[in-house]
């Protein structure tokens, strides 16, 4: 009998204290984060729309969407280390 592991990739992503892990066979590509229109009357965590080849992809903010963080406040715009996952 041959037992063969099967290897799972997983994304660490850090948030303050707390990591995650995201299973990347839901994640088609990792992006910078590009140039987005802002939504109005949106949940905090949704940063707004952006065309990534061709297509229209939401961009969130994993840290509000995680924490719950409904506040309005503006964010920095230090996104050097922002990413999309599509």
């Amino acid at each position: 009998m041959v037992n063969i592991m099967e290897l799972q990739e997983i994304l660490i992503i850090k948030n303050g204290e707390i990591t995650y892990g995201i299973d990347t066979s839901y994640i088609d590509q990792i992006l910078h984060v590009p140039s987005f229109t802002k939504l109005l009357f949106s949940p905090a965590s949704v940063l707004g729309l952006a065309s990534v080849s061709g297509k229209i992809v939401t961009c969130m903010d994993f840290s509000r969407l995680i924490s719950g963080d409904s506040s309005d406040s503006s964010r920095s715009d230090d996104r050097e280390n922002d990413r999309i996952l599509s």
